[in-house]
């Protein structure tokens, strides 16, 4: 999961270096952040990273589509910790990160 990529993301980008990259901007170890990932009841596959950031546990959750190689973030923490634009978020796995490819009216 941690090799995914994010399914809106303009560039194509592995899910661990985009997040890696974004928590160097808070100021937080890289090396610090510890991955997770489990199955849940109705087969969908989370991928999780834990980080310390402003004095208290963070956790990031993003869901992980196998045959796409795709995540999906969860919560607002991975949402800023995976979009291309971190300046406009509100502090919101090798696999590749792409753009969605459907068109909505």
């Amino acid at each position: 999961g941690r090799l995914a990529t994010l399914v809106n993301a303009v560039t194509p980008v592995p899910l661990e270096q985009r997040v890696l990259g974004r928590l160097s901007t808070r100021e937080v170890d890289p090396g610090s952040a510890t991955w997770d990932a489990w199955r849940g009841e109705s087969g969908r596959w989370t991928v999780a990273v834990t980080f310390s950031a402003g004095g208290r546990e963070r956790r990031a959750r993003w869901t992980f589509d196998i045959p796409s190689r795709t995540v999906r973030p969860l919560d607002d923490e991975a949402r800023w910790l995976s979009e291309d634009d971190p300046a406009s978020s509100v502090l919101t796995g090798g696999l590749a990160v792409r753009p969605q490819t459907r068109v909505y009216d």
